[in-house]
């Protein structure tokens, strides 16, 4: 049910002859008279009171609310629910990234503790590559040294003269080299 309004609801018009403008202030004079007035009228007032040398007081009038109409109620209420609407959808969708967001998070920590893990063992692994990689200098080095005796043991091997073989055993036997010392 729209609202009635009456001729006293309106916003008051200014006391200046002719004048139909909506007063916005309120004006006393000192020797007590009162009036409204817009806001061009205001700055004639004041001009007036400088020529007379008496002082004018101003002050804002409280502005009244004017009543809507049916339409305008209407356009209000809609504007209102299609608000409403647009609010529900911007907090659903601010819930779904908060979850997408908690979600995310969680990956990065299972990432960040996976990447530490990975990091950890590719240490791991890259000080057992070092020792590997200098134990197999050291046996390489040392399967030199005894390449290099095999070697002297058989030129050796070579001018040491062959013992005479025993006639009446039918195994034969070999005598090998004493193997160096050290």
């Amino acid at each position: 049910m729209a609202e009635l309004t009456t001729v006293a609801d309106a916003p008051p018009q200014c006391d200046a002859d002719g004048c139909t403008k909506p007063a916005v202030y309120a004006y006393a004079w000192e020797w007590g008279e009162k009036g409204v007035c817009c806001e061009q009228h205001r700055f004639t007032l004041n001009q007036t009171s400088e020529h007379l040398k008496r002082a004018v007081h101003f002050a804002p009038l409280q502005q009244t609310k004017a009543p809507i109409t049916r339409d305008e109620r209407t356009q209000l209420i809609a504007a209102k629910l299609s608000t409403e609407a647009e609010l529900e959808d911007v907090k659903t969708r601010g819930l779904d990234l908060y979850r997408e967001n908690t979600n995310l998070t969680s990956q990065l920590q299972s990432l960040t503790i996976r990447h530490r893990e990975t990091g950890a063992q590719l240490k791991d692994a890259q000080t057992t590559i070092a020792k590997l990689e200098a134990d197999a200098l050291r046996r390489d080095a040392e399967l030199g040294e005894l390449s290099d005796e095999v070697s002297r043991l058989r030129t050796l091997a070579k001018f040491v003269d062959p013992q005479p073989q025993q006639q009446g055993k039918s195994s034969k036997t070999q005598t090998t080299p004493p193997a160096p010392k050290g």
